[in-house]
């Protein structure tokens, strides 16, 4: 199976990842599962903040409008836990959200690597030179605008 992505971006191209020529993961306690964001164990310190999951920073970066509710988003244990946070206040994220968050999340998860370099470096190269599959979100999207557009 293959398909193509291509995001909105200045610096986005269009990809095509070969499934089995990728790495996939679906879930955390699969192989590769600590590239995901929803991985712990990778906690965080973004101006002097710390943060537990690179789920919960991504998630908080919505909001930089809200910090109320950026430090409700932070505080979670879990990143499933941060993730539900954020919804109820979808409705109010930044306004340029669907623009920048492909952006926000490659920062997310260089500032994982940065922080956890050791333990999700070495989780990296393992993949060696293969594609890294993009999460579901990002095809589910993809799917959406070429439906949009037909």
């Amino acid at each position: 199976m293959s398909y193509e992505i291509s995001l909105s971006e200045p610096d986005s191209e269009v990809r095509t990842y070969h499934r089995k020529e990728a790495v996939v993961f679906y879930k955390t306690k699969e192989t590769f599962g600590a590239l995901s964001n929803m991985a712990s164990g990778y906690p965080l310190r973004v101006n002097g903040v710390r943060i537990l999951t690179s789920e919960a920073l991504y998630q908080a970066c919505r909001f930089p409008h809200l910090p109320d509710v950026q430090r409700v988003i932070i505080d979670q244990k879990s990143p499933i836990a941060a993730k539900m946070k954020s919804k109820p206040h979808r409705k109010d994220s930044r306004p340029d959200w669907d623009q920048v968050r492909v952006g926000v999340m490659r920062w997310c998860l260089r500032v994982k690597l940065a922080q956890n370099y050791k333990e999700f470096g070495r989780w990296l190269l393992v993949t060696k030179d293969k594609e890294i599959e993009p999460p579901r979100v990002l095809r589910r999207l993809q799917h959406l605008r070429e439906w949009s557009h037909e």
